[in-house]
């Protein structure tokens, strides 16, 4: 046995997050996240896995989701649609797999998740396609609803009136 000392938990969560990121072929319009952004979702991440294991699934989503904000993963985003499955957060878990669709298409276990999330629950729901002219992202009700600034997102609420936003990255709104 040697005398150097074992990793932390955050640091194994940091390299497991980091590798994970790094064996993933980016997108082409996904620069790699800093090492700063890689800490964050690590420490994100991990934040999110004891929530999940402590069966507080909306706090474990919410702690994936922005895991994923900071290194965007397949896996990541995995885990926060399963979270908000188990939360019982249908339009969040569909939204979350058009957006796993729309990103990781040619992975297959996430694809499957994210075929199986919008067939169990967008019967029940109003699904919504914003188009932007420029870079933009979506809120529903005064919340964030889309994960990144993009020129298309497909977004599902729960049937009845909302109101929907819409925020330019180069500034800008409109209702």
């Amino acid at each position: 046995m040697s005398g150097r000392p074992k990793p932390s938990r955050a640091i194994r969560t940091i390299a497991v997050l980091a590798a994970a990121l790094w064996s993933s072929p980016a997108l082409a319009d996904e620069p790699q996240p800093s090492a700063e952004r890689i800490k964050a979702a690590a420490e994100e991440f991990d934040r999110g896995r004891r929530a999940y294991l402590a069966k507080d699934f909306e706090q474990a989503a919410a702690h994936f989701e922005n895991a994923f904000r900071d290194a965007p993963s397949k896996e990541t985003l995995r885990l926060a649609i399963r979270a908000r499955r188990d939360a019982k957060q249908p339009a969040r878990a569909a939204t979350l797999a058009a957006v796993a669709l729309a990103r990781y298409a040619g992975d297959a276990p996430t694809s499957q998740l994210a075929n199986e999330t919008l067939a169990e629950t967008a019967p029940a729901l109003s699904e919504y396609v914003v188009r932007c002219s420029a870079p933009c992202t979506i809120a529903a009700d005064s919340r964030v609803v889309s994960q990144a600034d993009a020129l298309e997102h497909r977004v599902f609420l729960d049937p009845g009136a909302h109101d929907l936003g819409v925020s330019f990255q180069q500034g800008g709104s409109a209702s």
